[in-house]
């Protein structure tokens, strides 16, 4: 989340992702995961019958396409 000044709903937890910024930078992960990308993903992963809920555990499998941190930026 960055620069978020809205209303949000606390769900019991919190996930906090550092990334490794020799591998990947904060922004291109914050991009990804506002990409189409990032919604495939979570279609694929998501049973409709339950509450859809991602956590720490479903995003420690999350693939990101890494390029080079100059393409990155």
């Amino acid at each position: 989340m960055k620069k978020y000044s809205g209303f949000a709903c606390f769900a019991e937890y919190l996930i906090k992702a550092v990334p490794k910024e020799s591998i990947i930078l904060k922004d291109y992960l914050y991009l990804f995961t506002k990409s189409g990308a990032d919604d495939l993903w979570k279609t694929s992963i998501f049973i409709q019958a339950t509450i859809q809920n991602l956590g720490a555990d479903k995003y420690s499998c999350l693939s990101v396409s890494l390029t080079p941190i100059y393409e990155q930026q």
